[in-house]
């Protein structure tokens, strides 16, 4: 297989059709929001950590108990924010896949030299 031809034959659909920009940039971005990376268990593991020795056991329990409190308290406030954080999500995750397949579609049209949808 020759590279070279493939990515000059990409690179020559892609500069005719601004379009598939936007949607490889929303077809790329959709599942990003669910592999965060971090590694914060080796923080809290370590003895010598200073978020241990800085809040110590007994402020650490108060903080929970607060939270608890809070919690409880305003438990309608917490679930309709978290409901809109689901929509939200959900709904990147729906346009990630739409654009996905308006990507395939579009350049499998392109390259059987048919005019798309979105260009019509």
């Amino acid at each position: 297989m020759n590279y070279l031809d493939i990515l000059k034959k990409s690179f020559k659909i892609v500069k005719a059709n601004k379009y598939l920009w936007v949607l490889g940039l929303f077809a790329g971005s959709g599942f990003a929001l669910f592999n965060p990376g971090g590694n914060f268990s080796t923080l809290l593991q370590d003895k010598n950590s200073n978020i241990k020795s800085f809040l110590g056991k007994n402020t650490l329990g108060h903080f929970f108990m607060d939270f608890g409190a809070w919690l409880r308290n305003h438990w309608i406030i917490l679930s309709v924010v978290a409901l809109i954080f689901l929509v939200f999500i959900l709904s990147l995750v729906i346009l990630a896949i739409l654009s996905k397949i308006g990507l395939i579609y579009s350049v499998s049209e392109i390259s059987e030299d048919k005019k798309t949808i979105l260009r019509k």
